[in-house]
């Protein structure tokens, strides 16, 4: 389970983010007497007031409070959710039964869904021509169905390989290969070094696993389904890549370069293993930053990044996976209230404190270039990079992707371990696909 990643590594419960959010409700600076318009927040505990982090919570408490002192005739009241990827369906059955309040703050993996529903407004007037410039290739690209912006990121999450510069540079390389057959040489000399492992992957049934071995697939010119949504996998050339990369990461288990343990972990359980020096890179979420450097203090300043390798000089292609905001509401005055808020919240002047705050990947150009906390670090600046590639792209703008990547990754646990081979794994998957994708037809 993929959770919302405004604290990366602590979990809060939904009886607690409930009782947070009754004693946000109770804080004189945030209610104001003369309430006009309540403005309804469907959000996980991480993007609001009651997050479980101090900091986290003091800086959406204070940028709440801003917009609330600016505009004296709206309110705004928390109305959670699960925090996590698996709370779509909490919220389409919240939305069956018309109980979707004002604004929400998804996951963008649900937009597909929620959008072919009819549950999101268009957000298109929410920026104006100039921010729109501001945002990463991209960005808004990803959030456009039916002709209309539907949903704006508040910032991205990229995955890839993490490592410490002064270890590996003791194994004489600057960085990990982001070629593949240099990779496994670096591996090897890691493992002669002394490692016990050279690479941590979440291999288990997530979307976690999917973040990275997709974007490994579109750097190999592999799709998971075609352009109106038909998974297409299974079928050639498609087919031949997903094997490719299933058959590369069974390979690091077979040189002894990844234990197959992995298939049944997260990122927040191989992460001990990289504190610890038992693996030399780890895959992670750049979401993950700041717990790194909580977890580990002497991690600032001896932290680094690379994609994941390929083979012949491809490179894998950058995901946006992260979350955004929608509008729910269709009455007209709550709604021009709603774009006011999030037009508020997305200002360079509120959105750069949040993504530093909670460690984020900004999404506009503006903050990467001028705020202290990421143009002046090495390792964000190094992201920057990476993730200003006009390759950006969404996971999948269709509602097939869910069981797509549920099936999957259902099979990498006995792919790695060598239960099964790649060719039978994605038979397998296929089948499990298609069954939903009949079912979405209907």
């Amino acid at each position: 389970m993929k959770r919302d990643e405004g604290t990366p590594g602590r979990r809060i419960t939904r009886r607690t983010f409930g009782k947070m959010t009754a004693a946000f409700s109770a804080i004189p600076t945030l209610a104001l007497a003369q309430q006009k318009l309540e403005l309804g927040v469907l959000t996980g505990a991480s993007f609001s007031p009651s997050a479980p982090s101090p900091a986290v919570a003091d800086a959406y408490r204070a940028a709440w409070s801003q917009f609330m002192a600016q505009n004296p005739g709206i309110t705004l009241k928390i109305e959670p959710h699960a925090g996590s990827t698996e709370a779509l369906q909490e919220i389409l059955t919240r939305a069956s039964a018309k109980r979707l309040p004002d604004i929400g703050i998804m996951d963008t993996y649900w937009i597909p869904r929620l959008h072919a529903g009819g549950y999101l407004q268009p957000m298109d007037d929410v920026l104006s021509e100039t921010d729109k410039a501001d945002f990463l290739p991209g960005v808004l690209k990803a959030t456009t169905h039916g002709g209309a912006l539907r949903s704006i990121y508040i910032y991205n999450s990229w995955r890839g390989l993490f490592y410490r510069p002064s270890v590996v540079k003791a194994l004489g390389f600057e960085a990990p290969p982001t070629d593949w057959a240099a990779f496994m040489k670096f591996g090897k000399a890691a493992r002669a070094s002394g490692a016990p492992n050279a690479v941590m992957l979440p291999a288990n049934t997530s979307e976690l696993t999917m973040l990275y071995l997709f974007p490994q697939l579109l750097g190999l010119g592999g799709e998971i389904h075609d352009d109106k949504g038909k998974p297409n996998f299974f079928e050639p050339p498609n087919r031949e890549k997903l094997a490719q990369v299933m058959q590369m990461w069974r390979d690091l288990v077979v040189e002894g370069l990844m234990p197959a343990q992995v298939g049944g972990m997260d990122e927040v359980a191989t992460r001990p293993f990289f504190y610890s020096g038992e693996t030399t890179t780890i895959g992670s979420s750049s979401s993950f930053i700041n717990q790194f450097y909580t977890d580990v203090p002497k991690l600032k300043g001896d932290l680094g990044a690379v994609p994941l390798p390929l083979p012949d000089g491809a490179t894998p292609v950058p995901l946006l996976a992260a979350w955004g905001y929608v509008i729910f509401t269709k009455d007209p005055e709550r709604l021009e209230a709603a774009k006011r808020f999030i037009r508020f919240m997305l200002d360079p002047a509120q959105l750069s404190v949040l993504n530093a705050v909670q460690g984020h990947l900004p999404v506009r150009r503006s903050i990467w270039e001028t705020s202290p906390a990421f143009s002046g670090d090495p390792l964000f600046q190094q992201l920057y990079v990476i993730q200003n590639d006009p390759r950006l792209r969404e996971r999948s703008i269709f509602p097939i992707y869910p069981a797509i990547k549920d099936a999957v990754t259902a099979q990498m646990a006995d792919v790695i371990a060598g239960r099964t081979n790649p060719q039978a794994a994605i038979d397998r998957a296929r089948e499990q696909v298609m069954t939903a994708y009949r079912r979405l037809e209907r």
